[in-house]
């Protein structure tokens, strides 16, 4: 196994950042991981995004695709150069999914809490 894989969930107190335009799914996102002690922060935009990836050094970064790939895949690229070492798992709706050079895992929405921290692990 890649010692970098997975070793998200094995540390405790890992930062994710969750970005998604709907307020309710970054605040189910954050209850479950807050329940699993990860420290989560929150974006509603790409833009927000990018100003928090620039003040913390989150190891995962949960976002919906649409945003990821928002201005010509703007967050993305500026995830790579701010956070390399930093995961990121694409959550997607009707049967969408991530390029690979775009995130390390997808997640299908809607999800469970054993489907997100199955996710994490891929990642």
């Amino acid at each position: 196994m890649d010692p970098g894989r997975g070793a998200v969930v094995a540390s405790r107190r890992s930062w994710v950042l969750v970005v998604d335009g709907d307020a309710e799914i970054r605040d189910v996102v954050q209850d479950l991981l807050s329940d699993e002690d990860f420290d989560v922060d929150q974006a509603a935009n790409a833009d927000d995004a990018v100003l928090a990836l620039r003040r913390t050094a989150f190891q995962v970064m949960l976002c919906h695709l649409p945003l990821l790939r928002s201005r010509s895949g703007l967050l993305g690229r500026s995830a790579r150069q701010l956070r390399p070492d930093m995961r990121i798992v694409a959550m997607t709706a009707s049967g969408g999914r991530a390029k690979e050079n775009e995130a390390s895992a997808n997640l299908a929405k809607p999800f469970g809490r054993a489907q997100l921290l199955d996710a994490l692990r891929r990642a």
